[in-house]
């Protein structure tokens, strides 16, 4: 048989990328695994073809099959930015699997570290390791070395995302600023540009609580209102994490949340509802003050309240400040400060 016209092959291989990709895109991934899988068949040594397959991996909850792919990728054509964050995306995926569903973050510690031999520079894969210690409770051991001051480093040198949309104080009502931009306990590295919010009144606790332990209903906060900071598209939610005893942490999970895609490039990040209170859904649209779900103690939390952030698509926290209707001295609460909603 005659060798195909170099360019008919050329035109073949892009064929089967764009169809490949145009079934990615609709989320039909089966579909997808099959088309580069033949494609693979016919040009094995194509990295784009590789990498794609790994993005259709992570897709399916294949995550060390995206690994494997996506490295092949890169091995076959490291120079492309797009296969290098493929590449990235699928250490971070299977890491997090390990970190957050199998809960073994010593396993995430292990893959990070390897990861980082092939992208030595990456922010994101610093960070993970960073909360991968954290996870392992080994806290001192990832401050140490650094992980979360390296991360911050990289990532903000290279990138600058502005806020774009207004943001209203989440919730009604007043509210206790227990932590804030570059908080002790966890608003570092990548997650720096966060709050985390308790509703107070007088005190952060109701009267009748005096000599006896605490528990989560104790506090104002556990139960109040989460409200959409801004429109846009519900993007992302978890509902279905147990809620924490006061005083206890879950070292296996980030909580019940609700991502909200602003199309600005930006999304708001809201953690810690309480177990099957989140009333919105993945695809719905949300306006300003809607009602989103109720406050509870969710992930890594042992006090019922409300972590906020604006994000990049990246996941990364950006500098924010909140201004529509809200009563905060400069737009961005600081520490100790109580803030609330003028209407």
């Amino acid at each position: 048989m005659k060798p195909l016209d170099p360019q008919i092959l050329l035109n073949l291989k892009g064929a089967y990328i764009d169809l490949g990709n145009s079934c990615a895109e609709n989320r039909e991934w089966e579909k997808a695994e099959g088309i580069y899988l033949q494609a693979l068949a016919r040009f094995p040594d194509e990295g784009w073809l590789h990498s794609n397959l790994g993005w259709v991996y992570r897709n399916l909850g294949e995550y060390s099959k995206g690994l494997e792919a996506a490295l092949k990728g890169y091995e076959l054509n490291p120079n492309e930015k797009i296969i290098r964050e493929n590449l990235q995306w699928a250490y971070i995926a299977l890491g997090e699997h390990h970190r957050l569903r199998e809960k073994s973050p010593s396993r995430s510690i292990s893959l990070y570290l390897e990861a980082l031999k092939t992208l030595p520079d990456d922010p994101l894969i610093y960070d993970r390791l960073g909360w991968a210690f954290i996870f392992d409770q080994k806290r001192d051991e990832a401050f140490r070395a650094g992980y979360f001051e390296k991360a911050a480093k990289l990532y903000f040198d290279r990138n600058d995302v502005q806020q774009k949309v207004t943001l209203s104080l989440p919730f009604a009502g007043k509210w206790l600023v227990l932590q804030g931009n570059n908080g002790k306990v966890s608003h570092f590295g990548l997650g720096m540009y966060a709050w985390d919010f308790m509703r107070v009144d007088g005190n952060l606790t109701h009267p009748d609580v005096r000599g006896r332990a605490l528990a989560d209903a104790d506090f104002f906060a556990f139960r109040s209102e989460v409200l959409a900071p801004a429109p846009g598209m519900v993007a992302e939610v978890v509902n279905d994490v147990e809620d924490n005893p006061y005083g206890q942490w879950n070292y296996s999970s980030l909580g019940n949340l609700v991502r909200i895609d602003h199309g600005d490039g930006t999304s708001s990040m809201i953690f810690h509802f309480l177990k099957g209170s989140i009333v919105v859904k993945v695809g719905q649209r949300v306006e300003r003050g809607q009602l989103l779900g109720r406050v509870g103690n969710s992930g890594y939390s042992d006090v019922p309240h409300l972590h906020y952030a604006l994000v990049d698509p990246n996941g990364v926290t950006i500098p924010a400040a909140f201004s529509r209707d809200a009563r905060v001295a400069t737009g961005v609460p600081q520490e100790g400060d109580v803030v609330w909603n003028s209407d």
